[in-house]
């Protein structure tokens, strides 16, 4: 399921390819999108004992798991400090 909305935020290129504006826009990220802005494999993300290592914000929905991006987004800036 995406959502999206339209937001006047200014464009910020992080180098995976996603920009924050995109991910902000649909509102929902998958693994996928997670695994491409962490340069990570989709596997380490549905790793139980990573989840709780890096308090990632992930939630799990029916046999997916998501992140919200503006929850997401938080939690990258907080880890970068």
């Amino acid at each position: 399921m995406v959502v999206r909305i339209k937001r006047n935020d200014a464009r910020a290129d992080i180098g995976s390819g996603i920009t924050k504006e995109e991910s902000v826009d649909n509102e929902i990220l998958t693994v996928e999108d997670v695994a491409r802005i962490l340069h990570i494999a989709p596997n380490t993300i549905h790793s139980s004992k990573w989840k709780i290592r890096t308090g990632c914000p992930l939630h799990k929905h029916g046999k997916r798991l998501l992140a919200i991006a503006k929850e997401f987004w938080e939690w990258f800036k907080n880890q970068r400090r």
